[in-house]
């Protein structure tokens, strides 16, 4: 059974959701929730909502009520904490281009948190020593300024609402989890690819005065207007810029092509029922195939209930391979 507690208005618990159904995604997207109980159980908005000892929570902010089915419940919607910060813009002090942060990283935080005017949700926690020395961009949310501060220290961050009333916002070394086949934590897929390699450009003009350019890739992914792969192996493909001039045409052509050169890709596939934190690395290091490849955790998607336990699932950023072409030909 997973408890999910209210509060008030002034953030004091005041008792237990009994009946919900919940869902909820972090990270790079999304940053919200979707909260349903019975049409009997009123939740006020700006109030709280949050599972203890983890980082499941968020503020009510909207509400509706539904009859579906013969069935009238009550559906609240608002941001989790990672909304809430990314909610809140951070931007450098008059007259100043950019904000450096510098300092202990507990410091940082709670001086943030107070910036943005957050301090009666959140407080700094424990950052086991952590420092800060980063500048930020010009304006940027407060969740994007911790997280990349905190990832230029070697860590990442952590969120978790204390039974004091006050929602922790801390700092952990930042996990990097490569598995080595030994236990076959990870599993993978790795795929052979053939990409385009050769565009013909069409430029700006009508009919026989639009400028057409031939642009080439080789077999190492590198481009010019030599051709090197043909008859079977050689595969076209238009590229339509109708605003650009011949030599910009020439330039942006080169330049998706290259974009296009991808001759491997693997997919890192995370076992169900671990759990990881937001920024971690994950890694195959693969002895049978020689693949060595990483990755971090960039979202994730919470669904329970007042009965299920919880389901958690993950997205992975793409991921990095270290040594595509030797994985490939162990193959």
């Amino acid at each position: 059974m997973t408890w999910l507690i209210r509060t008030d208005t002034a953030f004091s618990d005041v008792g237990k959701v009994p009946i919900f159904t919940m869902e909820m995604a972090f990270g790079d997207e999304e940053n919200d929730f979707e909260l349903t109980v019975p049409y009997s159980t009123e939740l006020a908005k700006n109030t709280l909502v949050y599972v203890p000892e983890t980082e499941w929570g968020g503020l009510i902010r909207e509400d509706a009520v539904i009859r579906e089915d013969g069935l009238t419940f009550r559906r609240y919607k608002g941001p989790t904490w990672h909304g809430l910060l990314s909610q809140r813009v951070v931007r450098p002090d008059p007259g100043e281009s950019h904000l450096r942060l510098t300092g202990a990283a507990g410091n940082i935080i709670q001086s943030l948190i107070e910036r943005c005017r957050l301090a009666d949700i959140f407080v700094s926690g424990e950052c086991g020593g952590a420092v800060i020395d980063v500048t930020l961009d010009r304006c940027c949310t407060l969740y994007e300024a911790l997280r990349k501060a905190l990832l230029a220290a070697g860590c990442v961050l952590t969120i978790q609402r204390d039974p004091d009333g006050l929602t922790r916002l801390g700092a952990t070394s930042r996990p990097v989890l490569i598995d080595d086949a030994a236990g076959s934590r990870f599993g993978f897929r790795l795929e052979r690819l053939h990409p385009v390699n050769h565009l013909v450009c069409l430029g700006k003009g009508e009919m026989v005065d639009r400028p057409v350019i031939d642009v080439y890739a080789d077999s190492n992914g590198d481009v010019s207007q030599t051709q090197s792969i043909f008859g079977v192996d050689e595969i076209e493909e238009p590229y339509d810029d109708s605003t650009a001039e011949q030599e910009a045409l020439l330039e942006d052509g080169l330049k998706h092509l290259k974009e296009l050169q991808e001759f491997a890709h693997v997919e890192i596939i995370l076992p169900a029922g671990d759990d990881y934190i937001i920024d971690s690395v994950v890694g195959i290091a693969d002895a049978k195939t020689g693949l060595e490849a990483t990755a971090s955790i960039c979202k994730a998607v919470v669904e329970f209930d007042d009965v299920k336990p919880p389901e958690v699932t993950y997205t992975l950023t793409d991921a990095v391979l270290n040594n595509a072409s030797d994985a490939m030909e162990r193959e």
